[in-house]
């Protein structure tokens, strides 16, 4: 009961069911645990994922039944959506005065924190957020819904309980240590909550069903343990067949463990004569993914699987201060077909083999394409670029080579608070094979003074 919770020494598990009480209401759970300031627990449900029909939440409490804060969100400005609403899984939202949100902004909307990703790349054009698994991720451990048209929604700006903020004639959001359902989208309907004790003292897990619901089949299990963050990689597809001349993309997926959220390098060796792959692929900092591309010479031979376990692939990243280098499982199978009916390139059209481009300036790039027997018209995307680099002015049509023609230049557009770094980037044709350019080196560096 809230008076008498019962008392958990941590790390802790423990099975309990959200039965129906006497008077017909739903169940509600409460555990007791102390924490010392500063101290990290990760509290998760498990529920949904045993096919229980429990769909939990969790609260962590003062003693007094009172919630915890877990910060303050300060609104900066205000926003609405617009054009159509949008469910709680779609990741990006049309909404009013874009031109004044930057990219890692946190946007509010109706006790929701998402993150901004993408600016809209046309005026038919959504703003991108954050995605994980599928759907848009959440932060502070908020939960996803639905949201209607002209809702108010507000870029937001964290800051610690406690803080004292001027008026600035917009709202001020109080967050509180609850989770209805796991925001980096990966356990359906259970819950995950990453909880800092903000003093030495004791707290009370709750758990409820969210909808009021209750009943014997209604199990769940409660752990609560310190996060041990990690990474795993893994290619998508391991199984390619690429075109003599020409090349097929892939992407290194990376799965993130307890909130790890830092930069994953992927270096690959060993490659096979004739073949030539993106390497390194960096999979930037809170992103899931980074895209390569395998590429054929147009002499290359056909291998068997065998040749294909001499390249090495090692991912590389940085977790409590320490390196962590692993294994990743190449592919499982290449094949080597017939040369294709469309040939792709990506050159700069600055002097030099890489394109360079400085913080908060655009430059072009030219896509140009050999048509063997494909005379129809393409559409391309440029994938890999860095976070902050965009491809601007796209228009309705986006990349596209007109049907008869062999050229494009394509616009590209850094943001202005963009570090120095350099990229490996290259072009994917969306039909005739999807044929990929050879990786093409992308330079941002520093702003000049």
């Amino acid at each position: 009961s809230p008076t008498h919770p019962m008392g958990l020494t941590l790390p802790a598990r423990v099975d309990g069911v959200l039965a129906l009480g006497k008077d017909g209401h739903a169940d509600v759970d409460y555990y007791r645990f102390h924490a010392k300031a500063g101290q990290t627990w990760l509290l998760e449900t498990e529920a949904a994922r045993k096919k229980s029909p429990a769909d939990t939440r969790i609260d962590v409490l003062h003693t007094d039944g009172s919630p915890v804060l877990r910060c303050l969100l300060r609104a900066v400005r205000d926003s609405s959506v617009t054009f159509r609403p949008i469910d709680s899984q779609q990741g990006g939202v049309r909404v009013e005065n874009w031109q004044e949100m930057d990219l890692d902004e946190f946007l509010y909307m109706s006790g929701e924190v998402c993150r901004l990703f993408r600016a809209p790349r046309g005026p038919d054009s959504e703003y991108g957020m954050y995605t994980e698994n599928g759907a848009r991720r959440c932060y502070f451990d908020t939960s996803a819904v639905s949201h209607t048209l002209n809702e108010p929604i507000y870029i937001v700006e964290p800051y610690a309980a406690g803080t004292r903020l001027a008026d600035n004639g917009l709202p001020i959001f109080p967050v509180y240590y609850s989770n209805d359902d796991d925001g980096s989208r990966k356990f359906g309907h259970d819950s995950r909550l990453m909880f800092t004790a903000p003093a030495d003292g004791t707290y009370v897990a709750r758990i409820t069903d969210v909808r009021g619901y209750g009943g014997p089949e209604f199990k769940y299990t409660l752990s609560i343990r310190e996060p041990q963050p990690d990474f795993h990689v893994s290619l998508q597809p391991d199984k390619l067949s690429v075109a003599k001349g020409g090349g097929q993309r892939f992407a290194v997926t990376l799965d993130r463990v307890d909130d790890f959220e830092g930069p994953v390098r992927v270096e690959m060796s060993g490659v096979p004569a004739g073949y030539r792959i993106t390497s390194p692929l960096v999979v930037e900092k809170g992103l899931n993914a980074a895209e390569g591309t395998l590429h054929a010479d147009a002499a290359a031979k056909p291998l068997a699987p065998e040749a294909w376990k001499a390249l090495r692939i090692t991912a590389t990243g940085s977790i409590d201060g320490h390196q962590v280098v692993k294994p990743v499982s190449g592919f499982r199978e290449v094949n080597l077909g017939p040369s294709p009916k469309v040939v792709v390139h990506l050159r700069p059209e600055q002097a030099g083999k890489e394109v360079v481009i400085r913080p908060g300036e655009s430059v072009t790039a030219m896509l140009e394409i050999e048509r063997h027997g494909y005379d129809g018209e393409l559409r391309f995307e440029v994938e890999n670029l860095p976070h902050g680099v965009i491809v601007d002015n796209i228009g309705l049509n986006g990349i596209m080579v007109r049907a008869g023609e062999t050229r494009r230049q394509v616009f590209l557009t850094a943001a202005k608070w963009m570090p120095a770094s350099v990229r490996l980037i290259h072009a994917v044709a969306d039909r005739e094979g999807a044929q990929t350019s050879l990786p093409l080196s992308l330079r941002v560096t520093a702003k000049a003074p």
